[in-house]
């Protein structure tokens, strides 16, 4: 670290390093993981999740509804064929 010309500080790093045991970080992981399955799925939106090139991986009941579309049907397009051109 050095200071400038104003005394402040610069240049300076912060790194946060775990110690938790790798089965603590792997309880955490499938809880996020769980948490983050619940709310997409359970989400009263449509919501889906898509590869770069906009193709769905994942869609959620809502959206399905929405559209009036199987699961399977949905994973078979891409976003440009049931999203407005200009979006």
């Amino acid at each position: 670290m050095k200071a400038n010309s104003h005394e402040t500080l610069s240049g300076t790093r912060t790194a946060a390093i775990s110690h938790a045991a790798p089965e603590t970080i792997g309880n955490a992981l499938v809880a996020s993981e769980r948490r983050f399955r619940a709310a997409f799925e359970d989400a009263p939106i449509g919501m889906v999740l898509t590869a770069l090139d906009s193709t769905p991986v994942q869609v959620n009941h809502a959206i399905c509804s929405l559209l009036g579309l199987t699961e399977d049907e949905l994973l078979a397009t891409t976003l440009r064929e049931w999203t407005h051109p200009d979006d």
